[in-house]
């Protein structure tokens, strides 16, 4: 089961929850992430709680979705913005397609980036733990596209 986060930089929230799906999901689902405009470095605070938590870093990288939509198909596209409307993007294969909203923790001042990033990353993870619980692997798109959608409602 591969999944895609995209998000407009792909440095901060999509790096977070990419990792923590890698983690929760190990042997059930392929998380990658990418950005539209992808900012060329990861968020130094994003890398600072991954590894506060004790999760692999060793590929957290900023990438542009073309090279990710190299990787080949996509069963599962989560889009990351502040704005109630996915990004639009194309992707291969005919995924399920959820939007969580979620302001970016690097848009805030720098004093109040430990506050915002642990913020971003427990609703993130709590997400990820509501999809993992549910069998994805075994669902059509339909159902895991609805899943997605109430997920991001939560």
């Amino acid at each position: 089961m591969n999944i895609l986060v995209l998000s407009p930089a792909n440095a901060a929230r999509s790096i977070l929850l990419e990792t923590v799906l890698n983690d929760l999901g190990a042997g059930r689902v392929s998380a990658r992430s990418a950005g539209l405009t992808p900012a060329g470095a990861v968020h130094p605070q994003a890398l600072k709680l991954l590894e506060e938590e004790d999760l692999d870093t060793a590929r957290a990288r900023t990438k542009p979705l073309e090279d990710v939509a190299e990787a080949g198909e996509v069963d599962i596209l989560i889009t990351l913005d502040t704005g109630p409307a996915p990004l639009k993007a194309a992707v291969p294969g005919t995924p399920a397609r959820g939007h969580w909203s979620l302001p970016d923790p690097a848009a805030l001042p720098e004093d109040a980036w430990e506050d915002g990033f642990r913020a971003a990353y427990d609703w993130l993870r709590v997400r990820a733990e509501r999809l993992l619980d549910h069998p994805v692997e075994t669902m059509d798109t339909g159902e895991i596209t609805a899943l997605l959608r109430r997920i991001g409602r939560a």
